[in-house]
């Protein structure tokens, strides 16, 4: 297992092993990923942060497995709701023989489960769990990865393998499991403060999260041109004093390259820009690694120039690249949002009208040959 948390990266596994139970981790970096605190068996990846002042300070002056230990034995299963950044974390009790687990609140550390009659396994990839046994398929995650191009969560490939949800935690103790959603996005849509005032609110968070991200990481950004990447590589230069290090991929046919956007925001942020065009050849050669890494199904193309990125950033020697997601969906973006505009308005007319008199009325025949009727028609439909 310990092998296999390490496998495409190198980096040096950390490990604790006590009777009944044992944890491992795998980091590059010099720092302390795992160290037993008493009777606590403690392990995280990612950069785990406090929201108690006093534990960043044990964190900066013993690190952040001393951090965390204290933080369990205050809070026990309200651990995660004391945590910030992105990380996973598991903490081991084996005088108890306990575990928990939690991971950050947009999972951006997976963690899988598996129970057994021996108790609990856990690992950041399903090739770690998959070592000694082969788990059966899932037949209703083949379906719902061929019907949405990914496998939502919970559930995994593996019909006995689960996936913890963004914002969740889980304790294990006696062969009982239980999990917690101690954070969920929270949408405030009666929000009254005037817009120029939300507008510099959402600024200094957006400001504030590059900064944390990129704080003393040898960091770049991806850039397609689109919206989150423009932001993001913007910000990074702003908040770091220096042209940020921009990295974009092309695609020798019109109907797909985006080059051109990236270059625009590029030049209008100042950016150091770096370009690299992908051939038909090196997409047949990275799909093999690209399936190896995620070591589930998952159907996103943009995998794909994903990959390549970060491939042609760390060759310039890179350690991190910084992107966004979710500025089209929060801000309307996609075109589809236009039509869901208007299906909304139809959804607020009276059912007895829309059910009793429109949509009796846009079945009659030769609707069809009259345009603005034609159009009302498709939406009905």
């Amino acid at each position: 297992m310990v092998a296999r948390l390490a496998r495409f990266d190198g980096a040096h596994p950390q490990t604790a092993v006590k009777p009944g139970c044992g944890l491992a981790a795998a980091e590059l970096g010099g720092a302390q990923f795992l160290a037993e605190d008493g009777h606590l068996l403690v392990g995280f990846s990612g950069a785990p942060n406090f929201a108690s002042r006093d534990l960043n300070e044990l964190a900066r002056a013993r690190g952040r497995v001393a951090a965390l230990a204290e933080a369990y034995r205050r809070w026990q299963g309200n651990l995660a709701s004391h945590l910030l950044g992105q990380y996973a974390v598991a903490i081991i009790d084996h005088n108890e023989q306990a575990l928990y687990l939690a991971v950050d609140r947009f999972v951006t550390h997976p963690l899988a489960y598996v129970i057994e009659p021996e108790g609990i396994r856990f690992a950041s990839n399903l090739d770690a769990l998959n070592i000694d046994r082969q788990f059966a398929l899932s037949p209703q995650s083949i379906f719902n990865y061929v019907y949405f191009h990914v496998i939502p969560g919970p559930e995994t490939i593996y019909r006995d393998v689960t996936r913890l949800l963004a914002g969740e935690s889980l304790s294990f103790k006696n062969g009982q499991v239980t999990t917690d959603r101690y954070w969920q996005a929270d949408f405030i849509e009666d929000q009254t403060a005037p817009f120029e005032e939300l507008k510099q609110d959402f600024l200094a968070v957006l400001r504030s999260a590059v900064k944390s991200a990129s704080d003393g990481q040898n960091c770049g950004a991806f850039l397609s041109g689109g919206t989150d990447s423009s932001t993001i590589s913007g910000l990074l230069g702003e908040v770091s004093g220096a042209p940020a290090r921009t990295y974009s991929i092309g695609f020798e046919s019109a109907g797909y390259d985006e080059m051109e956007y990236a270059r625009l925001a590029a030049k209008h942020f100042k950016t150091d820009h770096h370009e690299y065009y992908v051939t038909p050849t090196d997409v047949a050669d990275a799909i093999p690694k690209i399936a190896q890494v995620y070591d589930q199904p998952f159907g996103n193309s943009s995998a794909v120039p994903t990959y390549f990125c970060a491939r042609f950033a760390k060759q310039d020697g890179v350690d991190l690249l910084l992107g966004g997601d979710g500025g089209d969906e929060l801000y309307g973006g996609n075109e589809r949002y236009a039509k869901q505009h208007v299906f909304a308005h139809y959804a607020s007319i009276p059912s007895f009208l829309r059910s009793g008199l429109l949509e009796p009325a846009l079945a009659l025949p030769g609707i069809d040959r009259i345009m603005p009727l034609r159009k009302a028609k498709s939406y009905v439909q």
